[in-house]
């Protein structure tokens, strides 16, 4: 069974979407989505998209060899995690998710290599870029 759900339906025809307009989405945009285990049909169902209307992606065969990468390159783990903020005084709360989603954007796209660069990022730009306030 392809579907096997309405959720999982609406699932395929966002990320279809989605990615038919991510033609110069970043890196960091584009790779949770394939990481996730339904990439590799929502790719198929793109491919046939594009054979049906006759509209060639130029950004499909990089889809698609981006799913042959090592998940050690595809999805590598997180620089920092929540432990990592409590550590540095961030009370638990949504500033959490704020600052590991900026984070996790920079490090996808290659400006953030390792968890020490990580956290000079923070000192440095952090409160600023996700805004200072670290009760919310």
């Amino acid at each position: 069974v392809l579907f096997r759900s309405e959720e999982s339906i609406r699932y395929y025809l966002d990320s279809v979407d989605s990615l038919l307009r991510s033609e110069n989405a970043p890196w960091s945009s584009i790779q949770p989505w394939l990481a996730d285990p339904r990439a590799t049909m929502t790719l198929k169902l793109l491919e046939a998209w594009s054979n049906q209307y006759g509209t060639p992606l130029p950004r499909l065969s990089l889809l698609q060899e981006s799913l042959r990468l090592p998940k050690t390159i595809l999805d590598p783990p997180p620089l920092l995690l929540g432990g990592d903020l409590s550590e540095l005084g961030f009370p638990p709360g949504p500033i959490y998710s704020k600052i590991l989603a900026a984070i996790r954007s920079l490090q996808l796209d290659g400006k953030l290599c390792n968890k020490r660069e990580a956290l000079e990022w923070l000192k440095n730009f952090g409160e600023n870029a996700i805004g200072n306030d670290r009760s919310t």
